[in-house]
């Protein structure tokens, strides 16, 4: 796999970063990556929080609670996010949609 490294834009962001829902300051939210993958869109992780941002291909964005790291890492490195995603984040962590 290869190593990713982002720029930083203007506004102190990865330039790859994917802007959250558009009513929602993007404060509110830690930058997420896109990712390549059929069921998601992008990924993005606050470690402080261990919050674990989803947002799918159809825009829909969750956020899941109490994620610790290692959950964040293999899933930016699973062979499938979907598969990972349905088996170790889907109904483990507590979940709230965000738009």
């Amino acid at each position: 796999m290869q190593n990713r490294r982002s720029s930083i834009g203007d506004q102190g962001l990865p330039t790859d970063w994917v802007r959250p829902c558009e009513t929602e300051a993007a404060e509110d939210f830690p930058p997420r990556v896109p990712v390549t993958s059929t069921s998601l869109r992008s990924v993005g992780y606050n470690p402080e929080a261990h919050e674990l941002d989803l947002e799918f291909k159809d825009g829909r964005l969750y956020r899941y609670s109490g994620v610790p790291p290692e959950v964040h890492d293999e899933l930016l490195h699973a062979p499938s996010l979907g598969r990972y995603f349905l088996a170790n984040v889907r109904g483990q962590y507590p979940c709230e949609r965000l738009c």
